[in-house]
């Protein structure tokens, strides 16, 4: 669950850089 809260984090942060 740890890794799952990280990514989605991460996925979070590389959204609002507008990456994605």
């Amino acid at each position: 669950y740890g890794f799952l809260s990280e990514n989605a984090e991460f996925a979070k942060k590389v959204e609002d850089a507008g990456i994605v």
